[in-house]
Order: structure tokens, then C-alpha cells, then sequence
């Protein structure tokens, strides 16, 4: 399903299942509208007000879940002029897996007093000898944009 106000954007949202142990939630199955195909699937912790990105890929969508702490997600898209800016807040307390596609930059900062765990699922394996990534300074950016 098409999520806030930016093209080609996708998410679902989590079906979280609690019990006295605590919690379950399907993050991505193969019969999912958001599955294509599989490449990789990794995590990152990010510490309160540090930032990661800015980058786009060329070859694959990203997919993005933050299952712990808080996210302030930017996406990018400069086809048009002006490009198209949009943050998206995730959350950790109500997860949704986005989908980002190809060729809109994208980077997140942690906004909560917690470190924010992030899962990413790619479409292909990342290959250190041609990674499909093309990064910017997320402070010294493009489009002047100012981290909180």
C-alpha cells in the first residue's frame, strides 16, 4: 500500500502478536505485496541523534522496519524541481516495514533517548566490489536539509 504523501512508497504495517512471553510480529513473508525477491537481511543500531545515510541504489529497493527505539526516516526524490522531501517517523512501539525504491535517497536519524535498532532487507547481496550505493554527507547535503 502506497504510504504518506511520496510516489512509489510502500508499507505494511505490523501485525504484532502478544502472549504472557511478550510479543511476535512477521516482519516480510515471500507472499507479501512488498516481496520480490531476496538478497539480504541485516540490522543496525543507530545511537540517540546520530544519523545514517544519506544514500540511493540503483539496482535495488531497500526495506526498512525499526523495531526498537525511534526514527526520523528522509526520502528524497530529485526527478522533479524542486525534489520531493518527506520525513516519516517509525517507530519501534508500531512497526511498519517501508519500501524504499530504486533511485530516492534515503537516511535516518534516531530521535529517541534509546538507540534504534533498524532491520533492512535488500534484493540482492551487497558486494564490496561493485556496491550498488551512492552516498552524500547527511549534514553537508544537497538540498540543504537540517537534522533535528
Amino acid at each position: 500500500m502506497p504510504y504518506g504523501n511520496f510516489r512509489n512508497i510502500k508499507a505494511n504495517n505490523l501485525d504484532i502478536k502478544l502472549d504472557p512471553r511478550g510479543s511476535l510480529a512477521e516482519i516480510l513473508r515471500a507472499d507479501d505485496e512488498l516481496f520480490e525477491k531476496f538478497g539480504q537481511v541485516y540490522f543496525t543500531k543507530t545511537l540517540p541523534l546520530q544519523i545514517r545515510g544519506i544514500h540511493r541504489h540503483r539496482l535495488h529497493a531497500d526495506m526498512i522496519c525499526c523495531i526498537s527505539g525511534k526514527i526520523n526516516l528522509l526520502t528524497i526524490s530529485d526527478e522533479d524541481s524542486p525534489p520531493h522531501l518527506e520525513e516519516i517517523i517509525l517507530d519501534g512501539q508500531s512497526p511498519v516495514l517501508i519500501k524504499i525504491p530504486t533511485m530516492i535517497w534515503h537516511g535516518w536519524q534516531c530521535i529517541s533517548e534509546e538507540p534504534a535498532l533498524v532491520v533492512s532487507i535488500t534484493e540482492t547481496p551487497f558486494n564490496p566490489a561493485f556496491p550498488d550505493a551512492e552516498q552524500i554527507d547527511p549534514i553537508q547535503n544537497l538540498w540543504s536539509y537540517q537534522w533535528k
